[in-house]
């Protein structure tokens, strides 16, 4: 509710481990772009109060990519406003982001 884009990002990524006080949170490969926004130090700082309110202990959090993590499929949500708007296409995951985010909308589709 504090940061939709921090969330947003955050559903590309799953728990890698939990070691000790720090928690890993891997993403695929192609997703270089969110793990990097998420290592802002302002972002990451929320997602450790957000990891200490539902771990109940300090935790530090450390952003992976991992080549052998496939990407997930999209919330339903996202499915939800996929269908039948969006090709099914490695790009399109990445657009229907930016409409999630922008809370936006596909005016004009060209027929490239």
């Amino acid at each position: 509710k504090e940061k939709m884009f921090l969330a947003s990002s955050l559903e590309f990524a799953e728990i890698s481990g939990l070691n000790g006080q720090v928690l890993t949170i891997a993403f695929p490969q192609k997703f270089n772009f969110y793990k990097e926004n998420l290592e802002h130090p302002e972002n990451k700082k929320l997602i450790e109060d957000k990891a200490k309110e539902v771990f109940r202990q300090d935790l530090r959090v450390n952003f992976i990519l991992d080549k052998n993590l496939r990407e997930a499929a999209p919330p339903v949500e996202t499915r939800k406003a996929q269908e039948g708007s969006l090709e099914d296409s490695p790009e399109s995951s990445i657009i229907q982001s930016a409409l999630d985010i922008f809370q936006g909308r596909i005016i004009k589709r060209s027929s490239s």
